[in-house]
């Protein structure tokens, strides 16, 4: 997982196909990306696609620790290419409040 600056929210995605879900219990498959392993300037392959429940669109790739928006993101970094800010992966609280507990729609059929 990653802090996106463009809608201040945590990005997450998988390496081993594995998702809780965003219920406790109700598990997922997902997509699997790739990670060089580097805290400090990650490189996540293939891009990164969020949609929220409000209606933002976030499409980003990671390179060497900058964050590039792809254009079909809906947001004032669209377009942008900025530096990954810090953010301590390990406080577990913070964590929590930094994922966007807004459902897509997609998310909430399935």
């Amino acid at each position: 997982m990653f802090f996106c600056p463009g809608c201040q929210c945590g990005h997450w995605f998988s390496t081993d196909g594995s998702f809780p879900g965003w219920e406790e219990g109700k598990p997922k498959t997902a997509p699997v990306w790739t990670w060089n392993g580097d805290r400090d300037k990650p490189t996540v392959r293939a891009s990164v696609l969020m949609k929220h429940g409000q209606g933002i669109v976030c499409h980003s790739m990671v390179t060497d620790g900058n964050i590039s928006f792809m254009a079909d993101s809906n947001h004032e970094l669209s377009g942008k290419t900025v530096e990954l800010p810090d953010w301590d992966f390990d406080d577990e609280e913070k964590v929590k409040k930094l994922w966007n507990p807004q459902k897509s729609d997609e998310d909430k059929d399935a």
